[in-house]
């Protein structure tokens, strides 16, 4: 038996609260709740939070500069290395 205002009642009372306020939209990195003040534009006007913009590679913190591929962000240099063009010049390259 719980008693008003126990740990099992404080998720509802949250979920309440959100739902009143709008909430905001879903992490696609995280799963939780963006909100405004926390949101970093992503592809396709999604929205994650800032510390979720990162690479997916090498974890490194994304700018307006990115590239996108399956929904999953990468900095320029790991996205060319994972699915650029193979052959001279590139790393990974046979020779």
């Amino acid at each position: 038996s719980r008693t008003p205002g126990s740990a099992g009642s404080e998720g509802s009372a949250s979920n309440k609260l959100a739902g009143r306020f709008g909430g905001g939209d879903k992490c696609p990195r995280c799963n939780k709740t963006v909100y405004m003040a926390e949101a970093k534009e992503g592809p396709n006007n999604i929205k994650f939070h800032r510390s979720c913009f990162s690479c997916l590679t090498c974890a490194k913190t994304l700018d307006s500069h990115f590239s996108e591929r399956k929904g999953e962000l990468y900095c320029k240099p790991c996205y060319t290395r994972e699915f650029g063009p193979k052959g001279f010049g590139h790393p990974g390259a046979s020779s």
